[in-house]
């Protein structure tokens, strides 16, 4: 066997999320906000090659497709390699080549996505069998989107985010399309406006809308209040789809994705097909259930 052999190449598709509805509660003394979501993985993907070699090494990382503005160290699939190697004691060389196709600041969770897809894939190639509580401890080194991709779906997402319950597929038989625009918007930027409109009102709201038939009405993103203003586009965006026979329409996370959900696909084929592709980055896709 060559000190250089490649035990194995696989390509992984790391799948997007979006958020139906975002409520805000509060501030959590570590500066997270505690929050409750759907998150709904979709079809739109990146796609991650991963050769792990006979030989010792390390992570060596390379990226294509859209930009990423960070640091290899600083990307989350470096990160993760790189975090389970040392706690697990793998010594493997392994090579990451990332073909970027998730807009990045577009509340879609790509990198997120990306570090999950990987952490399951090291678990099971290196057959660490790690528990889901640690695997959750893991990602939230991460970030705090970074546990609802473990299982994907759709889950109910309370707590910072990190604390994930799976539902049952209730919009399996839904289209989303999903537009970004060519801007992006900074999460840490959103979450500093929206401290000044916290309410000590609160409901589960997007909870409550999935009781009995769905209750379109009851989803609310409380960033939509601070980013429209903001942003115009968004509510044009959304008006758009709303008049197209989008069933409802909001941004994903603090945005910028502005996404519609469609009964079905020819309406959402329809509004794709209309919207102008110089301005944005729009895509049919479908819930994913594992």
């Amino acid at each position: 066997m060559s000190s250089n052999e490649i035990l194995l190449e696989k390509n992984l598709s790391s799948n997007a999320k979006v958020n139906i509805g975002l409520n805000i509660f509060d501030k959590n003394s570590n500066g997270y906000h505690i929050l409750e979501s759907l998150m709904q993985e979709v079809s739109l993907s990146d796609n991650i090659c991963i050769k792990v070699y006979s030989c010792d090494g390390g992570v060596i990382f390379k990226s294509k497709g859209q930009p990423i503005n960070c640091s290899t160290k600083e990307n989350s699939c470096y990160k993760i390699t790189s975090i389970v190697k040392k706690q697990y004691n793998i010594k493997n060389k392994i090579c990451i080549e990332l073909n970027k196709k998730i807009p990045l600041g577009s509340g879609l969770g790509g990198g997120s996505s990306n570090a999950a897809c990987i952490l399951n894939f090291l678990d099971t190639f290196f057959n660490i069998k790690i528990t889901k509580k640690e695997k959750i401890n893991i990602c939230r080194i991460i970030g705090m989107d970074v546990p609802f991709f473990i299982n994907g779906g759709l889950q109910y997402a309370e707590g910072m985010g990190d604390q994930t319950s799976i539902m049952p597929p209730i919009f399996k038989d839904k289209y989303f399309v999903i537009a970004c625009p060519q801007f992006s918007i900074s999460t840490k930027w959103a979450y500093s406006k929206i401290n000044k409109n916290l309410l000590n009102k609160k409901k589960l709201y997007n909870l409550l809308a999935l009781e009995d038939s769905i209750k379109w009405d009851f989803f609310r993103n409380d960033f939509e209040e601070v980013v429209i203003p903001r942003y115009p586009e968004v509510r044009e965006l959304k008006k758009a789809m709303l008049s197209s026979g989008a069933v409802y329409s909001s941004l994903s996370g603090s945005g910028s994705t502005v996404f519609g959900i469609y009964n079905n696909f020819n309406q959402a084929k329809s509004f794709s097909d209309f919207i102008d592709y110089k301005k944005y980055h729009i895509t049919v896709t479908s819930p994913i259930y594992r």
